[in-house]
């Protein structure tokens, strides 16, 4: 149970992080379309961590000419944030395996 409870809360802060990244990033981009100028560092920055986080199926996606129609849409960021949520409890289970049994790994 405490698993189940903990990957929905990791597919959730993943979740509002990358939707409140993709929000931030448009905004600030909208606010300078019409003059063309360069993004500021913070915004290219937020740009580029928005990129890691919607790895790998935005990208999938993108190749793939696949769109979610209205409401659907928001499907491929929960499935995204999901998929991160179980490679983050994955590799937490391997890392206190090898611990447990006695190999040395940084703590």
């Amino acid at each position: 149970m405490r698993q189940t409870r903990l990957f929905f809360v990791l597919t959730a802060a993943h979740l509002v992080v990358t939707i409140g990244l993709l929000l931030f990033v448009f905004g600030a981009g909208m606010a300078r379309f019409d003059t063309g100028g360069e993004p500021a560092w913070f915004e290219a920055l937020c740009g580029r961590l928005l990129n890691l986080l919607m790895f790998p199926l935005s990208m999938l996606l993108d190749r793939m000419g696949q769109r979610f129609p209205g409401w659907w849409g928001y499907v491929p960021f929960v499935a995204n944030s999901a998929l991160w949520a179980a490679v983050a409890l994955a590799g937490a289970r391997v890392w206190r395996r090898l611990r447990d049994r006695g190999l040395r790994v940084p703590s």
